[in-house]
């Protein structure tokens, strides 16, 4: 599958010199040293990245699931990833919220959009067996009508806001590759994952242990705080920060 890595600017100020950090994801078998992922021009020169192993195919044969990686670009330039040979240019690892601005709820989304191609996201089983998007399918069809109203949904409200948003607009991102379906995935898991509930007293209604609490609702439900989105954010974006020892 191609190995491409696709800039999208978006934020009006992005300049010719961005912090760039995704995620990319592999099936089994295909790394099992982070060290043999390089990042290239369009040119097959090598690029200075921080790459570091996030993930791995612990059940299977404890390949590498998933890499962070960050470099600076040009997001006017083509760039992709190789596996070929060990990495011969690093840089340190930046901080994330370096490469983001606000978005919607003040839920930060990277100022460049770094998106692969959805038969190299689908062949990676990031989100299970699927199949790539295809505009001529029913179900395909049917997705793409539901989006032109689900992508403003506004995050405010009772039920504005389900348990299960951020992921399956991740998992349609996997499908389909589109810059657009990036964003709103990691808006809606960084604003989700912000509103955790990280206390309560260990009892029943209203003040159970975990949960989601926000405009209203306090959930007191264990499916509130299931992990993909945070699978997701650290194997599609290469976000790795939202999780810390509260939230576990």
């Amino acid at each position: 599958a191609p190995q491409t890595i696709t800039l999208t600017p978006n934020h009006a100020g992005v300049g010719d010199r961005e912090l760039v950090t995704l995620g990319i994801p592999f099936q089994p078998g295909i790394v099992s040293d982070a060290r043999r992922v390089r990042i290239l021009d369009a040119a097959g020169n090598e690029v200075p990245a921080f790459v570091k192993q996030t993930l791995a195919w612990h059940w299977l044969d404890g390949s590498v699931r998933a890499v962070k990686v960050q470099f600076h670009a040009d997001p006017k330039r083509n760039y992709r990833f190789a596996i070929d040979q060990l990495r011969t240019q690093a840089m340190e690892e930046v901080p994330y919220e370096q490469g983001t601005r606000p978005g919607k709820m003040d839920a930060p989304v990277p100022r460049v959009l770094a998106t692969l191609d959805p038969a190299w996201l689908v062949e990676s089983r990031i989100v299970g067996m699927q199949l790539p998007h295809d505009g001529k399918r029913a179900y395909d069809r049917y997705v793409d009508r539901q989006w032109q109203w689900a992508k403003d949904t506004p995050y405010a409200g009772s039920h504005g806001f389900l348990f299960d948003r951020a992921s399956v607009i991740g998992m349609q991102y996997v499908r389909s590759g589109r810059p657009d379906a990036f964003a709103e995935f990691y808006n809606s898991a960084t604003f989700y994952l912000s509103k955790i509930k990280r206390g309560g007293n260990g009892g029943g209604w209203p003040d159970c242990t975990g949960g989601w609490e926000f405009d209203g609702v306090n959930a007191c439900d264990p499916k509130y705080s299931y992990v993909t989105p945070h699978l997701l954010l650290v194997a599609l974006a290469g976000d790795d920060t939202r999780v810390d020892a509260a939230t576990i």
